[in-house]
């Protein structure tokens, strides 16, 4: 290994652009934040003194590299003619080069300067903000703010860029703002200035594959506890030169719809069904103990797997991971595919066995701790029942439906919103849906391929119930999901202005009766709508009605109701 010395922040950027710098493909995508970032451009431009750490990079034959390749995040992803692999520093090369390139999907980079025109620091924008998007087309407010954007102190642009931007500023302060630019810009080794330098480290090309990955292994554990999922990713890519990122994007290609359903990470969730698949516990730790050659072999079978999962969940009317319970079943039902019996009454019994196991995991508080451990013991079980082709299949002996009971109405009653931790107001609001969930106004029923535009709606206006407590209105007892339009629509309505707000609008014979059947897929009875239609802000104000009387009515009323589909589904 050689300690080299010789590179400034100009040299790395060049070689990104000229694709002879790149990463091996086994390397992860860039994580880095936003705090990320701007910690690391403050530290570049403070002096040339101040350092940033050293690179590790692989001298590597251009016509035959070492590892597969992939160019740097947010440069050319064209063919490239590549002589070394970074190592370690892609984090900050990538992050500088989407800053000074405008080329970060979310944010945008600016530098502070103050009344001496010395920069004091880094500034961002949300680029989907109206803000942000008025910030960047007028240089004018910019220069009010004492911002100059990141993208003026690439070294790779010439000044026409920076000159374009200044007759934007109408700043009487113009030639004092362009020095300041131009001094700044010879850190990054602009107009033939020598630049700050980043040193590195440089391995030999003859170095073997084994060894490079030990190295980068060693490095990035060390520096950012590199996760045990990434150094599989590693493992693997020495061991069967094939990339797990490849594989999970023909995953994704073969199953759009497992990218909405799985909000972590996908490769997490990979390697744990190959987890379960090779009899090993789901955990990070075991990750270096799977085969990889039997996971290139088996990922069809996986694929299979993970497509059934999908329709098991949109027969449930689940579409994205908002209404997902429970992220669990993602990891048990991709692996347990592969022993579904393959016809006759066995199926018939397994597949009823596969949605009793859904509801289990959604409803119950199984996943709530030790979610690996009890994941595993609950594969074992129904597998072991699956390929047993001597017995029926039933619930008998299997742990998941033995160990754990129904929620009861106190806790239905006491579950809140259905928020992204709250795994039983999401299953009891699933619950809820099960009866189509129809659109207020339009009367359309929840689709997969509308989920995303529905909207979780408060019965009981929140905004007229306590903000936390017994009467808080952040209850899933209180919740519909309904098209966003008509959440906007009745948001703020009472219960019964709303139902009166619909029945008119829809201007047929028994329009009432029509409110009540949609209502009814909500799991909401036709008895209950009745009093629904009672509580309205004439009878608040007249006095025949105390609205949070009826609230708290509504919801004990509701609960029983939930309470009573839930053990149907449970038993």
């Amino acid at each position: 290994m050689q300690a080299c010395n010789n590179k400034t922040i100009g040299d790395w950027l060049s070689d990104i652009k000229n694709k002879s710098l790149c990463l091996p493909r086994f390397q992860r995508k860039q994580v880095w934040s936003k705090d990320n970032v701007i910690q690391f451009l403050k530290t570049l431009v403070s002096s040339y003194e101040t350092p940033v750490g050293m690179f590790l990079v692989l001298t590597t034959n251009p016509s035959n590299p070492a590892f597969p390749i992939r160019t740097i995040d947010g440069s050319d992803a064209r063919s490239a003619y590549c002589d070394s692999l970074l190592l370690d520093g892609q984090q900050r090369l990538s992050a500088l080069w989407k800053a000074l390139h405008d080329e970060d999907k979310k944010f945008r980079y600016y530098f502070r300067f103050n009344e001496q025109f010395e920069i004091e620091g880094v500034d961002w924008g949300d680029k989907q903000t109206r803000k942000e998007k008025n910030r960047n087309q007028n240089p004018k407010n910019q220069c009010k703010e004492r911002l100059f954007p990141a993208k003026l102190l690439n070294p790779l642009s010439n000044e026409s860029g920076l000159d374009e931007w200044l007759q934007g500023t109408e700043s009487e302060e113009t030639e004092s703002i362009k020095n300041l630019i131009r001094e700044t810009r010879k850190i990054f080794g602009f107009d033939e200035t020598e630049g700050k330098v980043i040193p590195y480290f440089s391995l030999p090309a003859d170095t073997d594959k084994k060894t490079a990955i030990e190295i980068y292994k060693t490095i990035n554990t060390n520096s950012v506890t590199l996760s045990q999922y990434y150094l599989a990713v590693a493992d693997m890519e020495g061991e069967v030169d094939e990339s797990l990122y490849n594989v999970l994007e023909e995953l994704v290609e073969s199953e759009p719809l497992i990218e909405k359903l799985e909000n972590k990470d996908i490769g997490e969730m990979f390697l744990k069904i190959s987890c379960l698949l090779q009899n090993l516990m789901p955990t990070n730790r075991n990750y270096k103990k799977l085969s990889f050659e039997k996971i290139k072999n088996s990922k069809q079978s996986i694929f299979e797997g993970v497509k059934w999962t999908v329709k098991e969940l949109k027969n449930l009317k689940i579409g994205d991971h908002r209404q997902l319970p429970s992220i669990v079943p993602l990891r048990v039902l991709p692996a347990l595919h592969q022993s579904m019996p393959p016809s006759g009454q066995r199926i018939a019994d397994a597949s009823q066995m596969v949605k009793k196991y859904l509801w289990y995991a959604f409803l119950t508080d199984r996943y709530d701790k030790q979610a690996n451990d009890r994941l595993k013991k609950d594969y074992d079980d129904l597998n072991s029942r699956f390929k047993n082709e001597r017995k029926r299949i039933n619930k008998d002996g299997i742990r998941i439906f033995k160990e754990h009971k129904s929620p009861s109405k106190t806790d239905i009653i006491n579950t809140g919103w259905p928020q992204a931790k709250n795994r039983l107001a999401r299953g009891a609001l699933l619950v809820c849906c099960q009866g189509g969930a129809r659109a207020l106004a339009s009367d359309e029923p929840l689709t997969i391929d509308n989920c995303e535009q529905r909207d979780r709606h408060h019965i009981f206006p929140r905004s007229r119930l306590p903000r936390k407590g017994e009467g808080s209105g952040d209850r899933v007892l209180n919740c519909l999901f309904i098209p966003e339009e008509d959440n906007n629509e009745y948001g703020d309505d009472l219960p019964g202005d709303c139902i009166k707000k619909i029945s008119k609008s829809l201007d047929v014979p028994s329009s009432r009766a029509k409110v009540e059947k949609r209502l009814e897929t909500h799991l909401i009875s036709k008895e209950l709508t009745r009093d629904l239609g009672k509580v309205t802000q004439d009878a608040i104000d007249r006095g025949r009605i105390s609205l949070q009387d009826a609230y708290n009515k509504f919801i004990v009323a509701r609960a029983k109701d939930v309470e009573i589909k839930i053990k149907e589904l449970l038993k």
